[in-house]
């Protein structure tokens, strides 16, 4: 899954985004890892807006905290930069 999040393109993302909200849910933490990975990419390819998007799911998804706090944390970055560039 996180090749998937590696490549980072319009279907892997639509990929990883439904593993994320309707996948099995043992599936899901790797699926939001994926999902942070893409984000990042994202982010360093200019795209802050889809970099929310991603952050923006793993945030609503029922995950542990880490993923969500790691997706918190990734969303600010991403505004913050986004104003800054």
């Amino acid at each position: 899954m996180l090749a998937l999040g590696r490549v980072s393109t319009e279907e892997s993302i639509q990929i990883i985004r439904h593993a994320l909200t309707d996948g099995p849910e043992a599936f899901r933490p790797d699926a939001a890892a994926a999902c942070l990975v893409a984000a990042e990419k994202q982010q360093s390819d200019g795209n802050e807006r889809k970099a929310v998007f991603l952050y923006d799911a793993v945030r609503k998804a029922n995950l542990p905290a880490v993923y969500r706090s790691g997706a918190t944390r990734g969303a600010i970055l991403a505004l913050l930069y986004g104003r800054a560039a």
